[in-house]
């Protein structure tokens, strides 16, 4: 069974903040400053065949592309918890 996700967004005027969470066991301490290294796996025991580690990584290339930040953290539940944040462009995030 996956992990429930749960996705929420704040606009605070000048940013849009986008936070993801799971309630899976979250990241184990050691792996947690590596999780945007390319090809890093927290669980060397799920092998190559469930990816190669590049997609946070490539996340996080993104969003600093546009000026931006990514941060992973775990949650007081122990989840995972991946924050985005950028900047919004006038006129951007009005209704």
């Amino acid at each position: 069974m996956r992990p429930y996700t749960e996705f929420r967004a704040h606009d605070a005027s000048t940013w849009l903040v986008t936070g993801v969470a799971d309630r899976g066991p979250g990241i184990p301490p050691d792996s947690l400053p590596h999780v945007f290294d390319r090809f890093h796996q927290a669980d060397p025991s799920r092998g190559r065949s469930t990816g190669s580690g590049l997609g946070l990584a490539t996340t996080q290339e993104n969003v600093r592309l546009r000026g931006g930040t990514v941060r992973a953290v775990n949650g007081p539940g122990g989840e995972a918890v991946f924050v985005v944040g950028r900047p919004l462009r006038a006129g951007e995030g009005t209704a």
